[in-house]
Protein backbone atom coordinates (compact mmCIF):
# COMPACT_ATOMS: atom_id res chain seq x y z
CA UNK A 1 0.00 0.00 0.00
CA UNK A 2 2.85 2.40 0.79
CA UNK A 3 4.40 1.80 -2.64
CA UNK A 4 1.02 2.53 -4.24
CA UNK A 5 0.72 5.78 -2.30
CA UNK A 6 4.24 6.79 -3.34
CA UNK A 7 3.41 6.04 -6.99
CA UNK A 8 0.25 8.08 -6.69
CA UNK A 9 2.01 11.06 -5.12
CA UNK A 10 0.12 10.64 -1.85
CA UNK A 11 2.84 9.24 0.38
CA UNK A 12 3.37 10.53 3.93
CA UNK A 13 6.55 12.35 4.84
CA UNK A 14 7.40 9.70 7.44
CA UNK A 15 6.44 6.01 7.36
CA UNK A 16 6.98 2.98 9.56
CA UNK A 17 9.28 0.66 7.64
CA UNK A 18 10.66 -2.87 7.87
CA UNK A 19 14.12 -4.28 7.23
CA UNK A 20 12.98 -6.79 4.62
CA UNK A 21 11.87 -3.94 2.35
CA UNK A 22 14.59 -1.39 3.13
CA UNK A 23 16.91 -1.99 0.19
CA UNK A 24 14.00 -2.04 -2.24
CA UNK A 25 12.99 1.43 -1.05
CA UNK A 26 16.58 2.67 -1.24
CA UNK A 27 17.11 1.26 -4.74
CA UNK A 28 13.90 2.87 -6.00
CA UNK A 29 14.88 6.26 -4.56
CA UNK A 30 11.89 6.40 -2.23
CA UNK A 31 13.89 7.53 0.83
CA UNK A 32 15.79 10.68 1.77
CA UNK A 33 19.22 10.80 3.39
CA UNK A 34 18.73 12.59 6.70
CA UNK A 35 22.34 12.28 7.91
CA UNK A 36 23.22 16.00 7.43
CA UNK A 37 19.99 17.06 9.12
CA UNK A 38 20.61 14.75 12.07
CA UNK A 39 24.03 16.35 12.51
CA UNK A 40 22.48 19.80 12.24
CA UNK A 41 19.95 18.88 14.94
CA UNK A 42 22.76 17.39 17.07
CA UNK A 43 21.07 14.00 17.27
CA UNK A 44 23.48 11.55 18.92
CA UNK A 45 23.16 8.14 17.25
CA UNK A 46 24.97 6.54 20.21
CA UNK A 47 21.77 7.10 22.23
CA UNK A 48 19.98 4.35 20.29
CA UNK A 49 20.31 0.63 19.71
CA UNK A 50 20.95 0.55 15.96
CA UNK A 51 20.54 -2.53 13.78
CA UNK A 52 22.22 -2.83 10.36
CA UNK A 53 20.19 -3.09 7.20
CA UNK A 54 17.01 -1.30 8.24
CA UNK A 55 17.64 2.44 7.98
CA UNK A 56 21.27 3.00 6.93
CA UNK A 57 23.16 2.02 3.77
CA UNK A 58 26.29 3.23 2.05
CA UNK A 59 26.99 5.81 4.73
CA UNK A 60 23.56 7.38 4.32
CA UNK A 61 20.90 7.29 7.01
CA UNK A 62 17.27 7.30 5.96
CA UNK A 63 15.53 7.07 9.32
CA UNK A 64 15.82 6.12 12.98
CA UNK A 65 14.80 3.01 14.91
CA UNK A 66 11.44 2.83 16.63
CA UNK A 67 10.03 -0.64 17.46
CA UNK A 68 12.86 -2.80 18.74
CA UNK A 69 12.41 -6.49 19.61
CA UNK A 70 14.70 -9.26 20.80
CA UNK A 71 13.85 -12.94 20.63
CA UNK A 72 13.16 -13.91 24.25
CA UNK A 73 12.09 -17.08 26.08
CA UNK A 74 8.98 -17.06 28.26
CA UNK A 75 7.87 -19.70 30.74
CA UNK A 76 4.71 -20.35 32.74
CA UNK A 77 5.96 -20.21 36.33
CA UNK A 78 2.70 -21.66 37.64
CA UNK A 79 3.12 -24.78 35.49
CA UNK A 80 6.74 -25.09 36.62
CA UNK A 81 5.66 -24.87 40.27
CA UNK A 82 2.99 -27.54 39.82
CA UNK A 83 5.56 -29.85 38.22
CA UNK A 84 8.02 -29.21 41.08
CA UNK A 85 10.56 -27.59 38.75
CA UNK A 86 12.98 -24.82 39.57
CA UNK A 87 13.05 -21.74 37.37
CA UNK A 88 15.25 -22.01 34.24
CA UNK A 89 18.84 -21.17 35.13
CA UNK A 90 21.22 -19.03 33.12
CA UNK A 91 23.48 -22.10 32.90
CA UNK A 92 20.81 -24.15 31.09
CA UNK A 93 21.82 -25.94 27.92
CA UNK A 94 19.57 -27.53 25.31
CA UNK A 95 19.67 -30.73 27.38
CA UNK A 96 18.11 -28.95 30.35
CA UNK A 97 15.41 -27.62 28.05
CA UNK A 98 14.55 -31.18 27.00
CA UNK A 99 14.50 -32.38 30.63
CA UNK A 100 12.11 -29.62 31.64
CA UNK A 101 9.98 -30.29 28.58
CA UNK A 102 9.59 -33.94 29.58
CA UNK A 103 8.52 -33.03 33.10
CA UNK A 104 5.96 -30.56 31.79
CA UNK A 105 4.50 -32.53 28.88
CA UNK A 106 1.29 -34.56 29.11
CA UNK A 107 0.52 -35.29 25.45
CA UNK A 108 -2.60 -37.32 26.24
CA UNK A 109 -3.99 -34.30 28.08
CA UNK A 110 -2.95 -31.84 25.38
CA UNK A 111 -0.28 -30.20 27.56
CA UNK A 112 3.22 -29.60 26.26
CA UNK A 113 6.48 -28.36 27.67
CA UNK A 114 7.68 -26.28 24.73
CA UNK A 115 6.28 -24.55 21.66
CA UNK A 116 8.57 -25.13 18.68
CA UNK A 117 7.47 -24.24 15.16
CA UNK A 118 9.09 -23.75 11.77
CA UNK A 119 9.94 -20.16 12.56
CA UNK A 120 13.50 -19.21 11.72
CA UNK A 121 13.63 -15.81 13.41
CA UNK A 122 12.40 -16.70 16.89
CA UNK A 123 11.96 -20.48 17.15
CA UNK A 124 14.84 -22.55 15.78
CA UNK A 125 17.03 -20.02 13.98
CA UNK A 126 18.73 -18.91 17.24
CA UNK A 127 19.78 -22.53 17.85
CA UNK A 128 21.62 -22.41 14.51
CA UNK A 129 23.28 -19.13 15.45
CA UNK A 130 24.33 -20.54 18.84
CA UNK A 131 25.76 -23.79 17.56
CA UNK A 132 28.39 -22.50 15.14
CA UNK A 133 30.53 -19.56 14.11
CA UNK A 134 28.33 -18.65 11.14
CA UNK A 135 25.09 -16.83 10.52
CA UNK A 136 22.27 -18.09 8.27
CA UNK A 137 23.88 -16.29 5.32
CA UNK A 138 27.42 -15.24 4.42
CA UNK A 139 28.46 -11.61 5.05
CA UNK A 140 28.47 -10.91 1.29
CA UNK A 141 24.90 -12.27 0.98
CA UNK A 142 25.95 -14.81 -1.66
CA UNK A 143 25.78 -18.09 0.26
CA UNK A 144 23.09 -19.67 2.41
CA UNK A 145 24.75 -21.45 5.35
CA UNK A 146 22.13 -24.00 6.34
CA UNK A 147 24.09 -26.95 4.92
CA UNK A 148 26.88 -26.59 7.49
CA UNK A 149 27.10 -29.52 9.98
CA UNK A 150 26.56 -27.24 13.00
CA UNK A 151 23.47 -25.71 11.41
CA UNK A 152 22.01 -29.14 10.60
CA UNK A 153 22.71 -30.32 14.15
CA UNK A 154 20.86 -27.32 15.59
CA UNK A 155 17.86 -27.74 13.31
CA UNK A 156 17.80 -31.45 14.18
CA UNK A 157 17.56 -30.55 17.86
CA UNK A 158 14.56 -28.30 17.19
CA UNK A 159 12.74 -30.94 15.16
CA UNK A 160 13.59 -33.62 17.74
CA UNK A 161 11.70 -31.61 20.35
CA UNK A 162 8.57 -32.41 18.35
CA UNK A 163 9.10 -35.88 16.89
CA UNK A 164 11.72 -37.59 19.08
CA UNK A 165 11.43 -36.16 22.57
CA UNK A 166 7.69 -35.44 22.24
CA UNK A 167 7.93 -32.31 24.36
CA UNK A 168 6.50 -29.96 21.71
CA UNK A 169 3.25 -30.38 19.75
CA UNK A 170 3.27 -31.00 16.02
CA UNK A 171 1.00 -28.98 13.74
CA UNK A 172 -1.98 -31.33 14.17
CA UNK A 173 -1.58 -31.38 17.94
CA UNK A 174 -1.45 -27.59 18.02
CA UNK A 175 -4.79 -27.51 16.23
CA UNK A 176 -6.21 -30.20 18.52
CA UNK A 177 -5.16 -28.10 21.51
CA UNK A 178 -7.40 -25.31 20.27
CA UNK A 179 -4.91 -23.33 18.21
CA UNK A 180 -4.49 -19.68 19.02
CA UNK A 181 -1.93 -18.66 21.61
CA UNK A 182 -1.13 -21.96 23.31
CA UNK A 183 1.06 -20.25 25.91
CA UNK A 184 -1.67 -17.88 27.05
CA UNK A 185 -4.11 -20.78 27.04
CA UNK A 186 -1.72 -22.77 29.26
CA UNK A 187 -1.29 -25.57 26.73
CA UNK A 188 2.48 -25.03 26.53
CA UNK A 189 4.80 -24.01 29.36
CA UNK A 190 7.72 -22.51 27.40
CA UNK A 191 7.61 -20.28 24.36
CA UNK A 192 10.29 -18.43 22.37
CA UNK A 193 8.89 -15.18 20.95
CA UNK A 194 9.89 -11.54 20.54
CA UNK A 195 10.22 -9.29 23.59
CA UNK A 196 7.03 -7.39 22.75
CA UNK A 197 5.13 -10.41 24.04
CA UNK A 198 5.53 -8.89 27.51
CA UNK A 199 3.04 -6.22 26.48
CA UNK A 200 0.63 -8.86 25.18
CA UNK A 201 0.70 -10.80 28.45
CA UNK A 202 0.39 -7.71 30.63
CA UNK A 203 -2.51 -6.32 28.61
CA UNK A 204 -4.26 -9.70 28.64
CA UNK A 205 -4.02 -10.06 32.44
CA UNK A 206 -3.23 -13.79 32.16
CA UNK A 207 -4.35 -15.90 35.15
CA UNK A 208 -0.92 -17.38 35.88
CA UNK A 209 2.58 -16.32 36.86
CA UNK A 210 5.11 -16.07 34.04
CA UNK A 211 8.66 -14.91 33.57
CA UNK A 212 11.45 -14.67 31.00
CA UNK A 213 14.73 -16.56 30.87
CA UNK A 214 17.88 -16.71 28.77
CA UNK A 215 18.08 -18.79 25.61
CA UNK A 216 19.66 -22.12 26.65
CA UNK A 217 23.26 -22.55 25.54
CA UNK A 218 24.40 -24.94 22.85
CA UNK A 219 25.97 -27.97 24.58
CA UNK A 220 28.66 -28.03 21.89
CA UNK A 221 29.78 -24.40 21.92
CA UNK A 222 28.54 -23.31 25.36
CA UNK A 223 27.37 -20.14 23.68
CA UNK A 224 24.04 -18.52 22.94
CA UNK A 225 23.12 -16.15 20.12
CA UNK A 226 19.68 -14.88 19.33
CA UNK A 227 18.04 -12.41 16.98
CA UNK A 228 16.99 -8.80 17.24
CA UNK A 229 15.06 -6.69 14.79
CA UNK A 230 13.45 -3.30 14.47
CA UNK A 231 10.80 -1.37 12.61
CA UNK A 232 12.28 2.06 11.88
CA UNK A 233 10.65 5.25 10.77
CA UNK A 234 11.88 6.32 7.34
CA UNK A 235 11.76 9.78 5.76
CA UNK A 236 10.25 9.49 2.28
CA UNK A 237 11.30 11.53 -0.75
CA UNK A 238 8.13 13.63 -0.76
CA UNK A 239 9.32 15.24 2.47
CA UNK A 240 12.14 17.15 0.75
CA UNK A 241 10.52 20.60 1.27
CA UNK A 242 9.96 19.68 4.94
CA UNK A 243 13.13 17.66 5.54
CA UNK A 244 14.04 19.28 8.86
CA UNK A 245 10.54 18.86 10.27
CA UNK A 246 10.37 15.24 9.10
CA UNK A 247 13.76 14.51 10.66
CA UNK A 248 12.65 16.14 13.90
CA UNK A 249 9.62 13.86 13.89
CA UNK A 250 11.61 10.62 13.51
CA UNK A 251 14.01 11.85 16.23
CA UNK A 252 11.04 12.54 18.51
CA UNK A 253 9.61 9.07 17.84
CA UNK A 254 12.97 7.50 18.70
CA UNK A 255 13.57 9.79 21.67
CA UNK A 256 12.97 9.62 25.39
CA UNK A 257 9.33 10.77 25.47
CA UNK A 258 7.89 8.38 22.89
CA UNK A 259 10.19 5.55 23.87
CA UNK A 260 9.06 6.12 27.44
CA UNK A 261 5.52 5.30 26.32
CA UNK A 262 6.88 2.12 24.75
CA UNK A 263 8.53 1.34 28.11
CA UNK A 264 5.11 1.60 29.73
CA UNK A 265 3.20 -0.51 27.20
CA UNK A 266 6.06 -2.94 26.43
CA UNK A 267 4.71 -3.85 23.01
CA UNK A 268 8.38 -3.61 22.05
CA UNK A 269 11.65 -2.75 23.78
CA UNK A 270 12.71 0.92 23.86
CA UNK A 271 15.44 1.77 21.35
CA UNK A 272 16.53 4.68 23.53
CA UNK A 273 19.34 3.07 25.53
CA UNK A 274 18.93 4.92 28.80
CA UNK A 275 15.35 3.66 29.05
CA UNK A 276 16.32 0.01 28.53
CA UNK A 277 17.91 -0.09 31.98
CA UNK A 278 15.36 2.21 33.60
CA UNK A 279 12.86 0.97 36.19
CA UNK A 280 10.10 2.25 33.96
CA UNK A 281 10.83 -0.63 31.59
CA UNK A 282 12.39 -3.16 33.96
CA UNK A 283 9.80 -3.08 36.74
CA UNK A 284 7.79 -6.31 37.14
CA UNK A 285 5.81 -8.10 36.00
CA UNK A 286 7.49 -10.25 34.92
CA UNK A 287 10.02 -10.52 37.72
CA UNK A 288 13.02 -10.98 35.42
CA UNK A 289 12.41 -8.12 32.98
CA UNK A 290 16.11 -7.32 33.14
CA UNK A 291 16.75 -10.55 31.24
CA UNK A 292 15.16 -9.00 28.14
CA UNK A 293 17.70 -6.19 27.92
CA UNK A 294 20.57 -8.44 29.06
CA UNK A 295 19.78 -10.52 25.98
CA UNK A 296 20.87 -7.64 23.72
CA UNK A 297 24.49 -8.50 24.56
CA UNK A 298 24.27 -11.77 22.61
CA UNK A 299 21.67 -10.78 20.01
CA UNK A 300 22.57 -10.31 16.37
CA UNK A 301 20.83 -8.72 13.41
CA UNK A 302 18.93 -10.69 10.77
CA UNK A 303 21.35 -9.70 7.96
CA UNK A 304 18.69 -8.08 5.83
CA UNK A 305 19.56 -7.90 2.15
CA UNK A 306 17.91 -7.02 -1.14
CA UNK A 307 16.21 -10.38 -1.55
CA UNK A 308 15.61 -11.08 2.10
CA UNK A 309 11.85 -11.65 2.12
CA UNK A 310 11.82 -14.07 -0.84
CA UNK A 311 14.94 -15.81 0.48
CA UNK A 312 13.56 -16.11 4.01
CA UNK A 313 10.19 -17.42 2.78
CA UNK A 314 11.98 -19.93 0.54
CA UNK A 315 14.05 -21.31 3.43
CA UNK A 316 11.02 -21.59 5.68
CA UNK A 317 8.94 -23.41 3.09
CA UNK A 318 11.81 -25.79 2.34
CA UNK A 319 11.92 -26.80 6.01
CA UNK A 320 8.18 -27.52 6.31
CA UNK A 321 8.55 -31.23 5.39
CA UNK A 322 11.23 -31.73 8.06
CA UNK A 323 9.13 -30.07 10.75
CA UNK A 324 6.14 -32.15 9.65
CA UNK A 325 8.17 -35.36 9.94
CA UNK A 326 8.01 -36.05 6.19
CA UNK A 327 11.70 -35.50 5.38
CA UNK A 328 15.03 -35.75 7.18
CA UNK A 329 16.33 -32.55 8.70
CA UNK A 330 19.63 -32.88 6.81
CA UNK A 331 17.81 -33.17 3.48
CA UNK A 332 15.59 -30.22 4.38
CA UNK A 333 18.55 -28.02 5.30
CA UNK A 334 20.42 -28.96 2.15
CA UNK A 335 17.36 -28.26 0.00
CA UNK A 336 16.85 -24.93 1.76
CA UNK A 337 20.48 -24.07 1.01
CA UNK A 338 20.16 -25.05 -2.65
CA UNK A 339 17.01 -23.02 -3.18
CA UNK A 340 18.34 -20.09 -1.15
CA UNK A 341 21.57 -19.95 -3.14
CA UNK A 342 19.65 -20.24 -6.38
CA UNK A 343 17.62 -17.19 -5.45
CA UNK A 344 20.68 -15.23 -4.28
CA UNK A 345 22.48 -15.94 -7.58
CA UNK A 346 19.58 -14.98 -9.84
CA UNK A 347 20.00 -11.71 -11.80
CA UNK A 348 18.23 -8.64 -10.41
CA UNK A 349 14.64 -8.19 -11.54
Amino acid sequence: MLVTRIAGGAAPDVALGAGQFFYEFVDKGFLLDISPTLRQLKVNLADYTLIPGIDEAGGKRYGLPFQFTITSWFYNKSMFDRAGLKAPAETWTWNDLVDAGRALSKPDAGQWGILMTNGIESSWGPFVLSNGDDHWISPDFKKTLFDRPAAIEAAQFAVDLIHRHRVAPNADEQRDAGGGDLFRNQKVAIRPVNSGYVGTLRAGAVPFDYDVFHLPQSPRTRRRRTTMSNQPHWVLNGAQPRLEAATQLVAFLAGDYTQGLISDGRGSTPVYKKLQADARYQSPPPASMRTVTDTIAYATDMRFHRRFQDWFDTLTKAMDPAFNGQQSVADGMREATRLGDQLLAAPPT
